[in-house]
């Protein structure tokens, strides 16, 4: 009988111990993608965006943004972690979207007459000002 009780017990301590494991690894797993993503997204803006004149090189804005839409919806839908968006991005796309994205994201919805472009965009930047 005691031996039951101590086999349930030590059934039951690794089944924990198997989830423990699991949730960790994949919230470590998520981060560690996250990190990379970030890095494409800031590896994007010197290849695309950094030292032009919006006016000049509006192609590449547009690339960019792109990217960054990409990056918004697999952020907004959890692929990634959206607390480690926001501790290691947060300013510099704050800063990038009050200085240019927002006013190429309004020139690209009256061209396409599509008020849901780049919403994904806005989405997270609501999310990392608050």
């Amino acid at each position: 009988m005691i031996w039951e009780i101590i086999a349930s017990v030590a059934t039951a301590l690794s089944v924990m111990f198997a989830v423990a494991t699991y949730w960790i690894d994949r919230k470590t797993k998520k981060k560690a993608e996250t990190i990379h993503a970030v890095d494409h997204i800031l590896d994007s803006y010197y290849e695309y965006v950094k030292g032009k004149d919006l006016k000049k090189d509006y192609n590449d804005y547009v690339k960019f943004l792109s990217i960054v839409e990409r990056f918004a919806t697999d952020a907004n839908e959890g692929v990634l972690s959206k607390k480690t968006v926001k501790k290691r991005l947060s300013i510099f796309l704050v800063n990038e979207y009050d200085k240019n994205m927002r006013e190429v994201i309004l020139q690209r919805r009256k061209q396409f007459s599509r008020e849901s472009y780049y919403e994904q965009i806005e989405r997270l930047i609501k999310y990392l000002k608050s």
